[in-house]
């Protein structure tokens, strides 16, 4: 339980510490934005990089795990979408959107250091499946339904390529 605490509050010391740098006007909420894109498309597509890369490749690609953890997150999708939409009465944009938060789990900051205290070197190999998944399955499916929730006057080939492009 300490490892875990350990692991999580430095990553919520760093996220406080972002806060009050910019409430203060140490950092410019812009430049705030700036250092986003930079772990999400540059640092963590290294960490990728680096736990795929120590590794041999018939290790890191697990078909049977791929299609458990793909098969577990879109059933937890559905569950979510329908669950939005019917019990708590919610458009299917919405529904999509609170859903994302349930489903695309936050695998590579949180996640990933976890599993590698509790799993040691596999976290590593695993990782690549959370991330391909989220990335392959969960959100192409999940800004799918949003943008068709929010387009639902507007033709189908046009939803479509608005969704590619923001891909």
């Amino acid at each position: 339980m300490l490892t875990v605490l350990s692991i999580t509050s430095a990553i919520f010391i760093i996220i406080t510490i972002g806060f009050i740098t910019v409430r203060r006007g140490v950092l410019a909420a812009s430049s705030a934005r700036g250092l986003g894109v930079f772990v999400v498309d540059y640092a963590l597509p290294a960490l990728l990089f680096k736990a795929l890369a120590q590794h041999p490749m018939g290790q890191v690609i697990s078909i049977d795990f791929f299609m458990a953890y793909a098969l577990g997150s879109v059933s937890l999708l559905v569950l979510g979408v329908l669950f939005r939409c019917v019990i708590q009465r919610r458009g299917v944009q919405e529904a999509a959107i609170l859903t994302m938060g349930i489903t695309v789990s936050n695998s590579a900051f949180m996640g990933f250091p976890i599993a590698q205290q509790i799993f040691g070197e596999t976290a590593r190999a695993n990782l690549a499946v959370y991330v391909s998944v989220e990335n392959l399955v969960m959100l192409p499916v999940l800004i799918t339904l949003a943008e068709v929730g929010n387009q639902s006057h507007a033709r189908g080939i046009l939803i479509v390529q608005t969704i590619i492009k923001r891909l």
